[in-house]
């Protein structure tokens, strides 16, 4: 057989092994009643009888235990011969049981998020769901769960829709039609990094060098468009770019919703606003549509760059905690001083230093100190494993804790940067080296026990006795 047929034949091969592999899950926007959308799962082709279908409990980027189970409902089974499967839901797992036939699919229904839950259970919506006739958010820990043991193979997406709705995000499209667009991921936590605004086309797009930042802003009241956020989100990415020289190698995606609070309803109706979650390539952003808004989108200038920096840690620069994320069980890392008190940091840094943003670090620091001096005083390497929260009794201390690795947190990189720059004589910054290390560790990660250590050996020796004395013990 010709050599160029045996390499097709492989081709094939292993196209259909990948297949094998996939979890195909089915969406019709078409299909939206009131605030539930219909889904169906469909597990890799495989010969297992017994199914458990895992549901979040947390993901990156957060550090609270969110009940996300309760946002799927009417769960069922069904086998080859369309017959239903008995299913038992156990915490965040649910079971099914083994029937004549092979599990075929599952179907249930998905709840928005948006204004659904109390306030010590409620999921960020830029981290959650909004269902309306016109515009969908999905973050896909709300959307579908991974089958266990395949959390690391691939997923295929579906969504029939109607023709007006444009699907934008950074998950990568493999067909795009009026009606239909199919995605996929390589795993889940790539599915889960890489949410989806589903609405009538409104984007916008910037280049930096030879790097595009791609923008997609739903306003439910018409606001707010892509063209009027654009220039606010060129001045940051351009005083980003000037302060650091660091812009990342894939295309970059904005995502701005704006919600009509009017048809918001409960008691904590603001919770949420103004708050945005980080991903590799892209950040999503939750605000009020209002007709006074600031035109000049100031308060962008500080999350935006903060949301950005997370591209150097916790996304690239990180442990194993991170690096294979446990969805069903929170194991959290010991350095969320890094993953959000030096990110902040470097925020203030860039706002205080570029004349084109508007938030002075002098005053930030302030309140900073103020905030922490208030706190009782803990390593903040054993508070950060344990900041995952319980119950609702325990919800308000935990949020304060939370506040203290972005306040403590941001002072302590602050001491880091002066000491690093005494050291070198100016040379080397806090910046450098996590840039260094970034570059080092890129698709690798750090021992959660031996990060301290990593970073003294990037930087000095002698930083070993400045971390045990303000972060944690090291060590050696």
């Amino acid at each position: 057989m010709p050599k160029h047929c045996w390499f097709v034949c492989f081709l094939l091969a292993y196209g259909l092994c990948n297949g094998q592999d996939t979890t195909r899950v089915e969406i019709d926007l078409k299909l939206l009643d009131g605030e539930r959308l219909k889904v169906k799962v469909y597990p890799p082709a495989d010969t297992e009888q017994k199914w458990k279908f895992v549901i979040p409990q947390i993901i990156p980027g957060t550090y609270m235990k969110i009940n996300y189970v309760r946002s799927y409902r009417k769960i069922a089974a069904y086998d080859h011969a369309g017959a239903q499967l008995k299913t038992v839901k156990k915490g965040n797992v649910i079971h099914i049981r083994q029937g004549a036939h092979p599990l075929s699919h599952l179907e249930y229904e998905i709840e928005q998020s948006l204004g659904n839950g109390p306030v010590w259970d409620n999921i960020l919506t830029c981290a959650g769901t909004i269902f309306t006739d016109s515009s969908y958010l999905f973050n896909f820990q709300l959307v579908n769960g991974y089958f266990e043991g395949y959390r690391k193979k691939p997923f295929k997406i579906i969504f029939t829709k109607e023709k007006d709705l444009y699907g934008a995000g950074s998950l990568k499209a493999i067909t795009r039609t009026s009606q239909y667009d199919e995605f996929h991921a390589t795993d889940y936590a790539e599915l889960v990094d890489r949410p989806l605004l589903y609405a009538t086309a409104d984007t916008s797009s910037f280049q930096i060098k030879d790097h595009r930042f791609q923008i997609a802003v739903h306003s439910e009241l018409g606001y707010v468009n892509a063209s009027k956020v654009k220039p606010a989100l060129q001045r940051i990415m351009h005083a980003v770019d000037t302060f650091s020289g660091f812009i990342t190698s894939e295309d970059y995606y904005f995502i701005l919703y704006y919600v009509n609070m009017d048809r918001i309803k409960g008691l904590f109706k603001t919770f949420g606003l103004g708050s945005a979650l980080e991903h590799n390539a892209s950040s999503v952003y939750y605000n009020s549509d209002y007709a006074n808004y600031d035109t000049l989108f100031r308060n962008l200038d500080w999350i935006a760059t903060h949301e950005y920096f997370h591209t150097i840690a916790p996304l690239t620069l990180h442990t194993e905690k991170i690096h294979d994320f446990n969805f069903a069980r929170p194991d959290m890392s010991r350095h969320l001083w890094l993953y959000e008190g030096v990110t902040d940091y470097l925020s203030a840094l860039v706002n205080t230093q570029s004349a084109s943003l508007s938030n002075s670090m002098s005053r930030d620091f302030g309140y900073d100190l103020t905030y922490a001096l208030k706190r009782k005083p803990r390593s903040l390497t054993q508070s950060s494993e344990h900041i995952i929260k319980s119950n609702m009794f325990n919800w308000l201390s935990k949020m304060l804790q939370l506040g203290n690795f972005y306040s403590k947190g941001k002072l302590v990189a602050f001491g880091i940067d002066m000491e690093l720059l005494e050291r070198s004589g100016g040379e080397m910054r806090l910046l450098d080296v996590l840039l260094k290390m970034r570059t080092d560790y890129e698709g690798k990660y750090i021992p959660d026990d031996q990060l301290l250590d990593k970073l003294a050996e990037y930087s000095f020796p002698e930083m070993r006795t400045y971390f045990a004395q303000y972060i944690g013990v090291v060590t050696t």
